[in-house]
């Protein structure tokens, strides 16, 4: 209902009663406390020394005006000086990194920057940290998980080139690295035509038991111990999934997972396409269930510690440029529009209620979409976002960003739990930090 001229009248009177109280009341307190309002104090002798002057000749006799320009000088030199300097580092670091001599190329690499917006980063990542580059001159890699057998190795897609690379640590030597599987997604006829046939995301069951996310294949399959191969899931309701992306087993063995059409050659308007929307997927107890399409672009995919919340990141469908197909479904404004986390609540039979936004990255700086996703013990969570690798907490405060020399687009907790493994596009890395990670 709308509020006639006369009580929007009243009502700005009485806002203006108030604030000439309050003024007057103010003058009066001051008055009688003999307090001098107003800025004539600037013209009064400040009465004490500045120990460094630039520009601007001063002494204990000027007035508080002079003091504060003074001050003001000061300070935007020292901002001049550091924004100087920090440019300088950052070029050198980045010649250097493009230098054709290998030792000075390689410290260069270890340099990672760690923007830190809240005081609680500090007890996740060091005040000097570094970050080591493993291994080079891939396609794009992706998915990686830590598999805690014979001396522990990684595992990592590189779903461009069709392939399973496997990467075992050596202590502060070289580790050793070798393909693990090819094909490792995708061996159709028309492969030439895709992008990314490859696996993408990798897991493993509770029963350790390899757990893979096939493009190409628009499938989710499991390696069995006597080296069969079991197919999760492959269709629902009579029509094949997308490009399974990323997933997450919960303890008691249930797999989420995200189904983006991200594998196919032309994404959102490939004519292969057969479902008409993005799905977010559970297996429980060995029945697929579609649990959220609330998401264009659902991509990383994560468990809170205790299980009791699923984080699930979109790249949407608008920020691609694609246009919605007229057999698709449509959806809200955050799953079509926005790179935002939402949060659900997981229900005992893998099903999922109470879907909120969790995190909103639209406004932030660059054009990456949302990836991988990861967890601490304290419940932290890892973000593959633009500008780098967000942290986030739990109750959904950005502490901190840290910088590397690729973008990473997903990682996995290895070695002692504290070592975090990074795919960063044509590379991996790894990064040592404080805390503990969540592993399967």
């Amino acid at each position: 209902m709308k509020r006639g001229w006369p009580s929007q009248a009243a009502l700005l009177a009485a806002v203006g009663l108030v604030l000439w109280y309050f003024a007057s009341n103010t003058a009066q307190n001051l008055e009688a406390r003999r307090i001098a309002s107003g800025f004539a104090f600037l013209w009064r002798e400040a009465g004490f020394e500045i120990g460094e002057t630039t520009f601007i000749v001063y002494g204990a006799a000027d007035s508080y005006l002079r003091a504060l320009a003074v001050g003001l000088v000061n300070t935007f030199r020292v901002a001049v000086i550091g924004v100087v300097l920090a440019t300088l580092l950052g070029a050198l670091v980045g010649l250097a990194r493009l230098s054709p001599n290998w030792l000075l190329a390689r410290l260069a690499a270890g340099y990672v920057e760690v923007v830190r917006n809240d005081s609680a980063i500090d007890e996740i990542v060091g005040p000097n940290p570094k970050v080591f580059k493993l291994a080079e001159g891939f396609k794009f890699t992706e998915g990686p998980i830590w598999i805690n057998q014979d001396g522990g190795y990684l595992l990592f897609s590189d779903p461009n080139a069709n392939a399973i690379y496997k990467y075992a640590p050596n202590g502060n030597q070289d580790g050793k690295l070798e393909v693990f599987r090819t094909p490792s997604g995708y061996s159709g006829k028309d492969i030439a035509e895709y992008g990314q046939p490859g696996s993408n995301g990798l897991t493993l069951d509770p029963q350790g038991r390899l757990t893979i996310n096939q493009h190409g294949n628009h499938r989710v399959v499991r390696d069995e111990n006597d080296g069969t191969q079991t197919v999760l899931a492959e269709s629902f309701h009579g029509k094949r999934l997308n490009s399974p992306n990323d997933l997450v087993y919960r303890s008691d063995g249930t797999l989420f997972f995200t189904d983006p059409p991200f594998g196919f050659p032309k994404a959102f308007n490939d004519p292969r396409k057969q479902l008409g929307f993005s799905g977010v997927y559970s297996i429980y107890k060995g029945q697929l269930q579609l649990v959220s399409k609330d998401l264009t672009g659902p991509n990383g995919i994560a468990l809170s510690p205790d299980e009791k919340y699923l984080y699930v990141g979109n790249w949407p469908r608008s920020l691609t440029g694609q246009e919605l197909r007229k057999e698709d479904e449509p959806v809200g404004e955050i799953g079509d529009s926005h790179k935002a986390i939402m949060r659900y609540e997981v229900q005992p039979d893998g099903s999922l209620k109470n879907g909120k936004l969790f995190f909103d990255f639209t406004s932030a700086r660059g054009d990456d979409g949302l990836d991988g996703i990861k967890v601490d013990q304290k419940g932290n969570l890892y973000v593959s976002a633009p500008g780098g690798l967000w942290v986030i907490s739990a109750d959904g405060k950005h502490l901190g960003t840290i910088v590397t020399p690729r973008h990473v687009h997903n990682m996995a907790w290895g070695d002692d739990g504290k070592t975090l493994y990074l795919c960063a596009r044509s590379a991996l890395y790894r990064i040592q930090l404080n805390v503990n990670g969540v592993r399967p």
